[in-house]
């Protein structure tokens, strides 16, 4: 039987999570040249704190961490609690038992705004 000790598993999610930011930093360098205009530690900064805002509110997927982060630079680092995006806010605070798909449903209003 296989058996994965604690240090291993640290170093295979730190690779999975290195190998996560720097898909995401070529993502939103594409996407929001002028919003990420920033050095890529700064970059990297942001999408931890998404990551770790997305996973607080529930989001189990890499996709859902994904367009979480997307919606940020769509919508605003602190859209989740911007008066100017309430709706979005409020929909993340409902116990739903499907935050993936609720984090799917902004994304794709905040893409269908073309809001950059």
């Amino acid at each position: 039987m296989l058996q994965i000790s604690r240090q291993q598993m640290n170093a295979l999610t730190e690779a999975t999570l290195a190998s996560f930011l720097s898909r995401m930093i070529t993502y939103l360098h594409e996407e929001f040249p002028d919003t990420c205009a920033m050095k890529d530690d700064d970059l990297r900064s942001r999408i931890r704190e998404g990551v770790d805002r997305a996973v607080s509110c529930g989001a189990i997927s890499e996709r859902a961490v994904c367009q979480y982060i997307d919606i940020m630079f769509r919508l605003g680092f602190q859209f989740d609690r911007d008066p100017n995006h309430e709706w979005a806010g409020r929909l993340l605070r409902i116990d739903s038992q499907d935050i993936d798909r609720t984090i799917a449903y902004l994304h794709e209003i905040a893409v269908q705004k073309k809001v950059k």
